[in-house]
């Protein structure tokens, strides 16, 4: 349990960080995406296309504390869902379930899988682009949400993970035409926030590396296109602040994971 001398040291020193996260937010996207060059048309082409896909998310999500907690919430299992992307913001959602071994420990598993990230581009080399080849430092919001709850399970603090988590990173990014009816988008952003647990007051810590590339094709058939995308994400949920503020909460919900994305759908 945390108890009351350690509070409120906590609180603050997370407080702190959502104030600057936000701040960052609302001051460094704006910027970036106004700092941009005038686009090119390639780039033009990008932030009009709108795709929906099927997604397959193939999980790893295993516990990283110390303690021996009475459910595990580790998820080695596929989950199916949609990813949506509109000019500079993009957005999943996935569902799997796994089978327990028949112990209390590891029962029957659902997992609802939620991440939504926006971003500006800043071009610092805009002499350098080419109308083929546009390089770019992506300045990200990252906003992500896991639930593992036991299935045929009433809700409750003890049988469920349920963590909301809000970064900010950059990175660098490529966008390249190689043909042209075919547009190619890169880009790799590592990210830091907070995190937030339900049920409770619990706060704490994540960071992610997120890797994302896709194709967008078309159109093909009318206004309709094509795309074929790919996500690595690697993600370590330290909720209740245990690495960030030692000795200030357990190490229950201390969980690392990452998943490969693919998705496969319509533009328009």
């Amino acid at each position: 349990m945390i108890g009351s001398s350690h509070v409120d040291p906590a609180r603050t020193a997370l407080r702190c960080l959502r104030a600057v996260l936000l701040a960052l937010v609302l001051g460094l996207l704006p910027g970036a995406v106004a700092s941009r060059a005038q686009p090119s048309p390639m780039m033009e082409r990008l932030r009009q296309t709108q795709a929906l896909a099927f997604g397959l998310q193939f999980i790893d999500f295993a516990y990283d504390g110390a303690s021996e907690p009475d459910v595990l919430f580790d998820f080695r299992n596929p989950a199916f869902g949609l990813a949506y992307h509109r000019s500079n913001i993009a957005g999943t959602v996935a569902l799997g379930f796994q089978e327990g071994d028949g112990t209390a420990r590891r029962p029957d598993l659902r997992l609802f899988d939620a991440a939504l990230m926006t971003w500006g581009e800043w071009v610092p080399l805009d002499r350098l682009a080419r109308p083929r080849v546009q390089a770019f430092v992506p300045v990200v919001l990252h906003s992500t949400y896991r639930r593992v709850d036991e299935r045929n399970t009433e809700d409750g603090f003890e049988n469920t993970y349920a963590v909301t988590v809000l970064g900010l990173g950059a990175g660098a990014g490529l966008h390249a035409r190689p043909t042209r009816r075919a547009v190619l988008s890169v880009q790799a952003t590592p990210a830091f926030g907070m995190a937030t647990r339900a049920f409770d007051s619990g706060l704490g810590s994540s960071w992610l590396v997120n890797v994302e590339a896709g194709v967008y094709v078309g159109p093909v058939a009318g206004r309709f296109g094509l795309v074929l995308g790919y996500r690595y994400r690697r993600q370590v949920w330290n909720v209740g602040a245990s690495g960030l503020l030692e000795g200030v909460a357990d190490d229950l919900f201390d969980y690392r994971g990452r998943y490969h994305l693919v998705r496969l759908g319509l533009t328009w």
